[in-house]
């Protein structure tokens, strides 16, 4: 018997996975099955194109992922591209004090000028607790890097002034895409999100030219809801080159769009039409949860490739 899970030792399904008897254990990348599974879904057998954009997984680096473009194989993935990675202080506390990812996000951008503008920006957080967050973050303790799109929605709410305290996880990013409104994606209101090739030709989305605008129009007396505009519209932008530019480079003309993520409707719009208007073909999960519901069959075809149980495809 061969089982399945997620690369997270800590996640219960692991937990129950390596607690059972004569079996073998095949350990998924999160969001390598998150890609899988909704490929699947369409017919579509690796090798695949995917972004997966959610809040966090283990990435086989040992940092928190959350905005990975992959190639994902049958057994194996190649990533492609992610989101700058940025402190997290706190960790999982994160997920409850956006203010916290906002200061993550402060500090990768501004630097040494980060604590200044907390006091600007962030009236409700005591100085004390700010400054403390700071040196930690200049410590590097207790602060893990990650490259989560949940996370930077709930960074961007706080700089935003949208949400600094979420009752549970993506209230800061529902609240935003409320503060956006219902229109559709404009190009023209964009901001600056650069892309990085780093070794390895992995590209990244770099979105610390964004959080300074936005900070700047923020202490300018701009709205809430129109930083939410932008931010919807500067994130639907960036991620439609990284996949553009990955999909010419691998030679694919198919993309998966997957994770949790992806239930904001503004964002799943905008990343099909421009996708699409760019002459790719561009998949969403429609019977499949795009959330962590449909992880399992991904994990569950990973492993059986893996294993060599279904040398032929999946299913079989």
């Amino acid at each position: 018997v061969t089982i399945g899970c997620d690369l997270n030792p800590d996640f219960p399904s692991s937990l129950w996975a390596r607690r059972q008897t004569g079996v073998t254990v095949v350990p998924v990348q999160h969001h390598h099955a998150h890609i899988v599974a909704a490929a699947l879904e369409h017919g579509v057998v690796p090798p695949v194109l995917g972004l997966a954009i959610d809040g966090t997984g283990l990435g086989t680096d040992g940092t928190v992922w959350g905005c990975e473009l992959l190639l994902a194989e049958r057994g194996d993935f190649r990533r492609l591209g992610h989101l700058l990675p940025s402190p997290l202080p706190g960790g999982d506390a994160a997920v409850h004090e956006p203010w916290r990812a906002a200061l993550g996000l402060l500090h990768e951008s501004f630097g040494s000028g980060a604590l200044d503008l907390t006091d600007r920006l962030f009236h409700g957080v005591a100085a004390a607790a700010a400054r403390g967050v700071h040196e930690a973050m200049a410590r590097g303790v207790n602060t893990p890097r990650h490259s989560s799109c949940g996370r930077l929605f709930d960074g961007v709410a706080a700089l935003a002034n949208v949400c600094t305290e979420a009752r549970f996880e993506a209230e800061a990013a529902m609240l935003l895409e409320r503060a956006a409104g219902p229109g559709r994606y404009e190009r023209d209101r964009a901001a600056p999100f650069p892309i990085e090739v780093v070794a390895g030709d992995v590209m990244l989305l770099d979105h610390r030219e964004m959080v300074r605008e936005m900070v700047r129009r923020r202490l300018a007396g701009d709205a809430p809801e129109t930083l939410a505009r932008r931010f919807h519209d500067t994130l639907v932008q960036g991620m439609v080159r990284l996949v553009t530019q990955a999909a010419a480079g691998v030679g694919h003309d198919t993309v998966v769009l997957t994770g949790g993520c992806m239930l904001n409707r503004r964002l799943a719009e905008g990343l099909l039409d421009e996708l699409e208007r760019a002459g790719l073909r561009a998949l969403v999960p429609r019977q499949l949860p795009v959330g962590d519901g449909g992880v399992s069959l991904g994990q569950a075809a990973v492993a059986a490739w893996r294993s060599n149980l279904v040398p032929g495809g999946f299913p079989p």
